[in-house]
């Protein structure tokens, strides 16, 4: 009964890890395709983030959501389901490679007419010469600790995508054993569809 029991738990792991690399890639070829509308509308990302928050404190009991944002506008024109998108997988990615828990903190604030956001987290980094390649499609970081952590290798091209269909930047600074810091900009001037 127990070897059946462990061969139900690694199927139904296997099935959800399938199911999750069919959405991802799906996403990308959603996202390549430019003729594909999504609705964009005036958006305050610090209230959306906010409002995430509660979500994200209950995926893990060892970690804490810091969300510290300084006086402003964040206020952007954006996909309000593609924002989730892109905060949900950063904030995700900080907790799963960062098994061990510790602080991750969301932070934002204004240069000029710009948003910088960053997400940080106190995890297992990303080894330098990987650093290059992080939002390539399919690419995984190959050492030892990011063996044990499951994933498609899609998750930040995603967020590239949505960032550079919102007009940003996204780029990351790591060290490993220290953790990674990804920094977002955006613009919030209007913008026309």
């Amino acid at each position: 009964m127990v070897r059946v029991k462990k061969y139900l738990e690694t199927i139904h792991s296997e099935t959800v890890r399938l199911a999750e690399l069919i959405d991802d890639i799906l996403e990308i070829q959603k996202g390549e395709d430019v003729s594909q509308g999504i609705v964009k509308k005036r958006l305050d990302l610090k209230r959306l983030v906010y409002e995430m928050r509660p979500m994200f404190e209950l995926a893990s009991s060892k970690h804490r959501i810091r969300v510290l944002f300084e006086a402003g506008d964040y206020q952007m024109t954006a996909s309000e389901e593609k924002m989730k998108q892109l905060f949900t997988n950063l904030i995700m990615n900080a907790i799963k490679y960062s098994p061990d828990g510790g602080t991750i903190q969301v932070r934002g604030h204004m240069k000029g007419s710009q948003m910088v956001l960053t997400i940080e987290d106190e995890g297992i980094g990303i080894p330098e010469k990987a650093l290059p390649f992080v939002f390539d499609k399919f690419y995984r970081a190959d050492n030892s600790d990011t063996r044990k952590i499951g994933g498609t290798g899609l998750g930040l091209a995603i967020c590239r995508m949505i960032v550079m269909d919102h007009g940003g930047s996204i780029a990351v600074q790591s060290e490993e054993g220290k953790g990674s810091t990804f920094t977002l900009q955006f613009s919030t001037e209007m913008t026309e569809d």
